[in-house]
């Protein structure tokens, strides 16, 4: 999107705004226009490849903006990896619902969101598919030696388990943070909270209890 040009995405009557990607390694986006989404709908991106495990990269970086105005959730799906190449380039506040990592058919190569080293701040990051199994391949990783901080925004009270269900990587647990900001009380079972490097409250209240 070049020349400070826009592109608006506009889920219409509930529909969903869906981008499909083949065969390559791509960013989303570059230049120094906005890409914008809006409606009442879900955005979804799927990725679809019966070759190598491709990179979707998320950044703004060459001084764009993304813009997101959709008031559904946000569905990752398919053979890739979402590199995070900016802070926070992912949708979250009050007019967003949550990010899903959504998987129906690859069992070696699943849905991944890689932090990258970067603070990343969702309403909710939940996993999904066709069937447990499948949904339960989806994971959240960080190829970065820099520790990753996820935020989970929680608005209203609410249980861990309804904002954050999708799997941390085991060999990058070490260099994830998952701090909870916003003004709700999250309610953690004491016993399963994610086994990451830190866990911290920066804003409102936690609530563990021992079950």
């Amino acid at each position: 999107v070049l020349n400070n040009a826009k592109i608006i995405l506009e889920s219409v009557d509930g529909n969903p705004i869906d981008m499909r990607a083949l065969a390559s390694n791509y960013t989303l986006f570059e230049g120094a226009g906005t890409l914008e989404t809006r409606g009442d709908g879900d955005f979804m991106m799927y990725h679809n490849s019966a070759a190598p495990y491709w990179t979707i990269t998320m950044s703004h970086d060459d001084g764009g903006e993304i813009i997101w105005n959709h008031k559904g959730k946000t569905i990752f799906s398919g053979r890739g990896r979402w590199l995070m190449g900016s802070d926070n380039i992912l949708p979250y506040g009050a007019h967003n619902g949550p990010v899903v990592l959504y998987n129906t058919t690859n069992p070696t190569d699943p849905t991944t969101i890689d932090l990258n080293g970067k603070t990343v701040t969702v309403n909710g990051l939940l996993k999904d598919g066709n069937n447990a199994t499948n949904a339960g391949r989806n994971s959240i990783t960080n190829s970065s030696e820099t520790v990753a901080t996820l935020r989970l925004n929680v608005a209203s009270d609410t249980n861990l388990n309804e904002v954050l269900t999708a799997n941390f990587a085991p060999d990058a647990v070490s260099r994830i943070n998952v701090q909870k900001i916003g003004v709700g009380a999250l309610t953690v079972d004491w016993n399963g909270l994610p086994a990451v490097h830190r866990f911290e409250v920066a804003e409102g209240m936690l609530v563990a209890k021992n079950t």
